[in-house]
């Protein structure tokens, strides 16, 4: 029990300093790079269920709120809740949904979270929708990679 309070400690500080520290890409002024708090926030879902990922998705939406933006504080806490929920729907079918329809739902989600993301900080800014979706689109391949990444090389493929 002790053991296992200490690894998820541990992940928690890791995912913190990888969210407020790893590189930033900027295009026309909006930053791309993963979203580890989403990618935390996922792996959570699928082990623990639906209520456990409410709960940790309000929890790492209000600290990265107060880690990447004070403008609009409280967004990412209701984005990150909302998903929380979304994504647990993946423990409660896990044993019914094939590897590809998890994923699909996956994508769902994340392009779901980026499309409001991109919508609400881009709303004072006359940007083409076009230019708004390939934004959306190199977030979502951004996270999918890292996503396939950490379940191909940490979970060899048994987490999705």
């Amino acid at each position: 029990m002790m053991k296992t309070i200490i690894n998820y400690l541990f992940t928690f500080i890791i995912v913190i300093l990888l969210q407020a520290y790893f590189p930033v890409i900027t295009i026309s002024g909006n930053p791309i790079k993963p979203d580890f708090f989403l990618l935390l926030l996922t792996y959570i879902a699928i082990i623990k269920g639906r209520f456990v990922a409410i709960i940790i998705g309000l929890s790492l939406g209000l600290l990265q709120d107060f880690i990447t933006q004070s403008e609009l504080l409280g967004f990412f806490a209701f984005t990150k809740s909302i998903l929380g929920y979304l994504l647990g729907s993946l423990f409660e079918y896990k044993t019914i949904w094939r590897n590809n329809t998890k994923m699909l739902f996956i994508i769902f989600v994340y392009l779901i979270q980026y499309i409001i993301y991109i919508y609400i900080f881009n709303s004072g800014i006359d940007l083409l929708f076009f230019i708004e979706m390939k934004l959306v689109l190199i977030n979502l391949v951004v996270n999918i990679s890292f996503l396939w990444f950490i379940n191909k090389y940490m979970f060899n493929s048994k987490l999705i």
